[in-house]
């Protein structure tokens, strides 16, 4: 028999090492009829015994309940899996690791976490309720933000302004080629006051220029900061309802403009003094604004200051509509574009940018008239030597001048108010998340 286990052991290639550590023992005599086979006998003599668990090993497991996973390691994302979970603190040992445990199993299966209670249904997570005006600062900081926004785009668009102002008096009430051209275009008129003035020239007005959109752009846009807060410029499906954003920058706009219409008339008379060899349009004496406005109150009264308001009623609310509805419009399409993460500052630079054409072809003729209108000579009772009223400024620059008369100075219109919107409207809407951001 022996005999035979030895050659059909040579036969499948068994390891002559097992051959030589296995034992052989005769099988017991049993009392059956000598029908068992000797693959029986063969499978029997041939097992492998389960090595007995050292010592150390028993002591250990005993001592310390442990999780054994005969597999390889888990891995990170595997650890979070309840199969895995064991007491805190206490190590894990892997059969892999540990050749004594490759054959050994779990002794019970793992604990499984026990899942906290739920919160009571009056302490459990709710969405933020939107913010009160009254929370977020209240108007008066909503009015300072803005005002400071228009401040800093004022700083970088002041020479800007001061060549916009000269080109659009130049020729006032001439017909083409009738009159001596000192501005040929925006960045001739640019060279030709830095050449002869300096750059003081080309800061001339930034004290008025500084109060004015202090004043102005503070209650515009802080007006309409807090409507857009009170839900008024939205539609009852939340989005931004064009009429009502269009009413609302209108209103805002009017009140601004009233209200810093002085500024604004001795900002327009300070910007216009020039060298006599480049000077355009009528020229005042002003020597700074404080002076300018004691001059104008000492010859027409204190109502004289406000000489042009109405002027500035059409020019502050349709541009003022047209800012703010485009404005609002365009941010809230670039965010369901998704061009943008909604929190970037992209957002507000790129409406800012497309909000500027727009505005530079809504405002220009309005613009250009009110300038004439703040800038035209005055008899001893205040009233104008050279346009009766609005309409008739309006009627006369289209006659002399034709339509073109009413876009002069485009190009300067563009390179001031189309930085000053982009720059002015983004500090707003960043000043606004960053105050937020910090309550």
């Amino acid at each position: 028999m022996e005999e035979t286990l030895r050659r059909r052991c040579r036969r499948s290639h068994w390891p002559s090492r097992a051959l030589r550590q296995a034992t052989w023992p005769r099988p017991p005599p049993r009392a059956d009829d000598g029908t068992e086979t000797w693959r029986e006998d063969l499978r029997k003599v041939t097992s492998r015994r389960r090595p007995p668990v050292p010592p150390v090993l028993q002591t250990y497991r005993s001592s310390i309940p442990l999780v054994i996973q005969t597999s390889s390691p888990p891995g990170p994302s595997d650890l979070q899996s309840p199969r895995f979970s064991r007491p805190t603190g206490l190590p894990v040992l892997h059969s892999s690791s540990h050749p004594d445990l490759q054959s050994s199993r779990p002794q019970s299966p793992p604990v499984l976490p026990i899942p906290p209670p739920p919160d009571p249904p009056d302490l459990q997570s709710s969405p933020d309720p939107p913010v009160p005006l009254h929370q977020r600062g209240g108007p008066t900081m909503d009015f300072f933000l803005s005002g400071v926004a228009a401040c800093g785009a004022c700083v970088f668009t002041n020479p800007l302004e001061v060549v916009k102002t000269r080109m659009q008096l130049q020729g006032e009430l001439r017909g083409r080629g009738s009159y001596r051209v000192h501005y040929r275009n925006v960045f001739h008129a640019f060279w030709t006051i830095g050449r002869v003035e300096g750059v003081r020239g080309l800061q001339r007005g930034l004290a008025p220029g500084l109060v004015y959109q202090f004043v102005m752009n503070g209650i515009r846009l802080g007006s309409y900061a807090g409507l857009e807060a009170c839900g008024y410029v939205h539609a009852a499906d939340g989005r931004v309802s064009t009429a009502r954003a269009a009413a609302a920058g209108a209103a805002a706009g009017v009140a601004g403009g009233v209200t810093g219409s002085p500024i604004y008339l001795v900002k327009t008379h300070l910007q216009s003094q020039a060298t006599s060899s480049i000077a355009v349009g009528h020229q005042y004496q002003h020597r700074g604004m404080v002076h300018a406005l004691v001059a104008i109150c000492r010859q027409h009264g204190f109502m004289g200051l406000w000489r042009g308001a109405f002027a500035a009623v059409p020019r502050t609310s349709v541009g003022s509509a047209a800012q703010l509805t485009s404005f609002s419009t365009v941010k809230e399409m670039v965010v369901d574009l998704q061009v943008f993460s909604k929190n970037s500052w992209l957002v507000s630079l790129s409406a800012g940018m497309v909000t500027s054409v727009v505005v530079v072809f809504a405002m220009t003729p309005f613009d250009v008239v009110s300038t004439r209108l703040y800038n035209q000579p005055v008899d001893h009772m205040g009233k104008g030597l050279l346009y009766r009223s609005y309409v008739d400024c309006f009627s006369k620059t289209m006659r002399t001048e034709g339509m073109m008369g009413l876009y002069k100075g485009l190009g300067a219109s563009y390179f001031r108010l189309g930085p000053h919107t982009i720059l002015s409207l983004f500090f707003w809407d960043e000043l606004r998340k960053l105050y937020q951001s910090h309550r």
